[in-house]
């Protein structure tokens, strides 16, 4: 893939238009410096919602109606994705297919971004598919929702790029992505919107979703025999106790489950017995949990919420290590490539951290 130069896709408005570059950051870093802030990236011109690394490549998603796709190796935005109703509130990429996706209101849109900006096309939570996006953008912060239409809080891809999990209220929609078509729906069975999403193969190796909702539940269904057809797939366990708020967040590795929520909470299941009690961080934050990922190759745990903090803890114990003031404004996203730590935040930057994991143990 050849991304070198900057193009935009779809029509945005002008003002948001903002080239985006990476520079060098104003030290900031944790009290033991094993987390390190060591470039920004600057060009939105409003809150960054979502992110999405790559080895060499960030995609983010903004307030300002915009995706910006980065080379971190030139350092600069090399493409923006335009043409959304509202916010864009959630990015994914896949490295199997290379194509982006973006979420705003209760569309999804597609984008090769291979030979450019090129939007494939959008699907939305009605289970229609359109060729764009058949509203005008918003000219408030007010989401407009068509008649029949969800919001979409989260999606996912599959590991092998052929299927898409987009939330529709207290369900799950699914997509064959190879036919562009809706397949069938996860019925959940909660009782309020589903906030965040996560797949996870288990110990027979069979892909697996979790669903985390506001009605503070986590739910997990197995997914790896669904028939393309519209009869819903039921819950196959539902973790207890539940979250004493709802649920924003998901990380897992292997069979162990990080559940983060706006009861400022973060607990450790055991996806191999789902009816294990958990292990649970009273006042793991002082505000919302937004986000949480892992560490790849090490045992840690990073979790972010709306005061700017981002906190580091060991998988094993939930011991809190270290912390930092990531942002002066709510970290709404992170994320992690084989070299660095993102942060994305309502400041309108992105934060690029390098990490040392042993000076986390050592001091």
């Amino acid at each position: 893939m050849r991304l070198t130069n900057t193009q935009t896709g779809g029509t945005q408005n002008k003002k948001a238009q903002s080239f985006g570059t990476v520079s060098s950051c104003d030290k900031v870093t944790s009290s033991n410096q094993s987390l390190i802030c060591v470039k920004k990236a600057v060009g939105h011109t409003k809150a960054v919602l979502s992110i999405c690394a790559a080895d060499n490549l960030l995609v983010s998603g903004s307030k300002d109606l915009t995706c910006k796709v980065w080379n971190m190796s030139i350092g600069s935005e090399v493409l923006c994705l335009g043409g959304h109703p509202n916010y864009v509130s959630k990015v994914r990429y896949c490295e199997v297919n290379r194509l982006v996706y973006t979420v705003s209101n209760s569309f999804v849109k597609m984008w090769d971004i291979r030979a450019g900006a090129k939007c494939i096309t959008v699907l939305s939570s009605s289970g229609l598919v359109h060729d764009s996006i058949p509203v005008e953008p918003a000219s408030s912060s007010q989401a407009i929702l068509q008649q029949g239409e969800q919001q979409i809080f989260d999606i996912q891809v599959s590991r092998d790029g052929h299927k898409l999990y987009t939330t529709t209220g207290t369900t799950v929609q699914l997509w064959d992505l190879n036919t562009l078509s809706a397949v069938g729906k996860v019925a959940s069975g909660h009782q309020a919107p589903i906030i965040c999403l996560s797949l996870y193969n288990d110990s027979r190796g069979k892909e697996q979703l979790l669903t985390g909702s506001k009605d503070h539940l986590i739910k997990g269904f197995d997914i790896s025999n669904e028939q393309t057809s519209n009869y819903p797939i039921q819950a196959k366990f539902t973790m207890d106790p539940p979250h004493y708020d709802g649920v924003q967040c998901l990380a897992h590795r292997q069979d162990i489950l990080f559940s983060g929520s706006r009861d400022m909470r973060i607990k450790k299941w055991n996806l191999s017995e789902p009816s294990s009690q958990p292990q649970s961080v009273n006042g793991a934050h002082k505000d919302w949990i937004t986000d949480m990922c892992m560490l790849p190759d090490n045992d840690i745990l990073l979790s972010c919420c709306r005061s700017g903090t981002v906190k580091i803890r060991s998988n094993e114990t939930c011991q809190q290590l270290n912390e930092v003031r990531a942002h002066s404004l709510a970290v709404n996203s992170m994320a992690t490539n084989r070299s660095n730590l993102f942060t994305a935040s309502s400041d309108c930057t992105i934060r690029i951290w390098w990490m040392d994991p042993h000076k986390l143990y050592s001091s």
